[in-house]
């Protein structure tokens, strides 16, 4: 009889812990952190861009402007991220514009055909959209940027 009243009482404990720990999760679940969020700062700082709705027209239109538009949680605009960056810096000084847009989360133009992600097009200063096919390395890109703001 005494073991089974021992029992009872451990058993009492452990549910008043469990309770307590059920609070202080549920009080936890209200903060869930975006780990895969892609966050541009400044366009200042490292020569990206970050294009929405509201400021793609005026930041576009012009100019010439490589753009990238991707999804956060593509593992490719993962893989990508640190390139396009160094892309970034290096067009700095120039007045080319490379920007980036979620297009997750902003509505993109339709006669760019995003279909899947990342998507890279060009946008010369006559509004003609060259889509970007090659290899997805710095010179390569570069290559291509030069090249075509050039004969425009």
């Amino acid at each position: 009889m005494r073991t089974f009243k021992k029992n009872i009482k451990k058993n009492r404990a452990l549910s008043k812990k469990d309770k307590r720990n059920k609070s202080k999760k549920s009080k936890k679940k209200g903060k869930i952190k975006r780990k895969n969020r892609r966050v541009f700062k400044d366009s200042n700082n490292d020569g990206v861009t970050e294009l929405t709705n509201a400021n793609f027209e005026v930041e576009t239109n012009g100019k010439v402007a490589m753009i990238e538009f991707y999804a956060p949680w593509c593992g490719h605009c993962n893989a990508f991220k640190s390139t396009y960056h160094e892309l970034g810096t290096r067009f700095v000084k120039s007045d080319i514009i490379i920007g980036a847009m979620d297009a997750t989360v902003n509505n993109t133009p339709d006669y760019y055909n995003v279909i899947g992600y990342p998507t890279l097009i060009l946008k010369t200063t006559s509004g003609t959209i060259i889509p970007y096919n090659g290899n997805r390395d710095l010179n390569s890109l570069t290559e291509f940027i030069n090249e075509h703001s050039q004969k425009n």
